[in-house]
């Protein structure tokens, strides 16, 4: 395991950005401070987009 995975060392500032760029997260999620997704809706329509809205509300609301 490197030094990262068992905590003894952190990456720079600059590679951390790198890396949420890379995975386009924000840095904040890669250091576990939030939890928040996001989807990518380009390139899907407003109906396509809404339907998406609507069945996550709906998901939310089953439990």
């Amino acid at each position: 395991m490197s030094a990262y995975e068992n905590g003894l060392r952190y990456p720079a500032y600059d590679v951390l950005i790198k890396i949420a760029r890379i995975f386009k997260v924000s840095t904040d999620f890669l250091l576990g401070v939030e939890i928040k997704r996001e989807i990518d809706t380009s390139g899907l329509t407003d109906e396509q987009v809404e339907a998406l809205i609507v069945l996550i509300d709906t998901i939310r609301n089953s439990n």
